[in-house]
């Protein structure tokens, strides 16, 4: 066939060759584009999960936060005052006697001291049954008498806290602010509200032991 441009054979298969290397390289262009273009769409699809992701974190979080001020709100603001009551008991300081556990104090018998020790351990069942093998054999004192009150009103045997509490109210005590303000809570949490906000109500004008939480407890209560 004539060649109508008029090339011999070696420009022609120059030609050929040289098409053909520009097609296979436009192919692999096109291809490299191809695959260069689905990477960057993966990336940028990546990108945007992470910054979802982060996005969601930093939602969860403040979710959480916004939820533990509105529990803390509730627990402030709408508990019962028996509950409020009970958190101020769980607040109270267990202290033994330091004349009893001392060793070589004669005056303090073995019951004494084994009472006052479950007492100091928060065993307050073993420390309840310790005074009471006590009392049957000596006279109970006043501070005895106390930890008595504080070990049943920890157990929520409230009658019997506050039987040994209204006795100390008659006796003389060292601890009579302290002994008032717990016959205060064993009243509430005992559904005797209305003894409850005459003792408070006396702690607060007198500006006793705890007046601060006696009025909160007032607070709520009336």
């Amino acid at each position: 066939m004539k060649n109508s441009l008029n090339l011999n054979d070696d420009k022609m298969d120059s030609f050929a060759k040289a098409t053909v290397k520009y097609n296979v390289e436009k192919q692999l262009r096109s291809k490299y584009d191809k695959i260069l273009a689905e990477k960057k769409e993966k990336a940028s699809r990546k990108g945007k999960v992470i910054k979802m992701s982060s996005f969601l974190k930093v939602a969860v979080v403040v979710i959480a936060v916004l939820g533990s001020v509105f529990l803390i709100q509730e627990t402030l603001y709408d508990s019962s005052s028996q509950s409020i009551a009970q958190n101020f008991l769980d607040q109270t300081v267990i202290h033994g006697n330091p004349d009893i556990t001392r060793k070589g104090v004669s005056t303090a018998t073995q019951l004494q001291r084994e009472a006052n020790d479950a007492y100091t351990h928060q065993d307050f069942a073993l420390a309840i049954a310790k005074y009471e093998e006590h009392k049957t054999h000596n006279e109970i004192s006043s501070l005895d008498q106390f930890y008595l009150g504080i070990s049943h009103l920890k157990t929520k045997n409230y009658s019997e806290a506050i039987e040994q509490f209204e006795k100390l109210k008659v006796t003389e005590n060292i601890r009579i602010e302290e002994v008032d303000w717990l016959l205060g809570l064993a009243l509430v949490l005992s559904d005797q509200e209305k003894k409850a906000i005459s003792i408070l109500e006396e702690i607060v004008a007198e500006k006793k032991y705890k007046a601060k939480e006696a009025s909160k407890l007032l607070d709520k209560m009336k």
